[in-house]
């Protein structure tokens, strides 16, 4: 009995690995705008790093009926030139393999295991310098998906 128990209990953690591995969401199709406010208050896309007031991040989910339906938080990092990590008003953290990492913002979505976009915005705090900015968005202590901002 012993043995058929613990051939059971590898086989119950075998399952587990392959359910926690398909149950990762798939991030794609993002989106990132550099936005600056007109004269009339009004929003608009800029290139210009000096002009930039926040920038907008779209992303979209696809669907995964083995993930949880719950509250998902997706961290966005903000890196510049330098490597280092733009950060703002909020002191914003994720663990990734027992490691601490600072990112600039976070957003929570509601995932319902359907394809779904979902749009964010960080305000700045300081001027952004021109050149190149690389953002990470971190969701269920995984980096998902990377790409590049260019400001003039």
């Amino acid at each position: 009995i012993n043995w058929r128990n613990y051939k059971l209990n590898k086989q119950n953690e075998q399952l587990a690995e392959t359910v926690n591995k398909g149950s990762v969401l798939t991030i794609y199709n993002i989106e990132v705008e550099a936005i600056k406010y007109k004269i009339t208050g009004k929003e608009a896309t800029t290139k210009q790093a000096k002009k930039t007031q926040k920038i907008r991040v779209c992303f979209s989910v696809l669907a995964n009926p083995i993930a949880k339906a719950e509250t998902k938080t997706v961290y966005m990092q903000l890196i510049d030139n330098n490597g280092i990590v733009i950060t703002g008003n909020k002191n914003v953290s994720v663990s990734i393999s027992d490691n601490q990492v600072v990112c600039t913002d976070s957003s929570e979505f509601n995932y319902e295991n359907i394809e779904m976009t979902h749009c964010f915005e960080w305000e700045r705090v300081h001027m952004l310098a021109a050149g190149y900015y690389l953002i990470n968005l971190i969701i269920e202590e995984r980096v998902a998906l990377q790409t590049t901002l260019k400001l003039k």
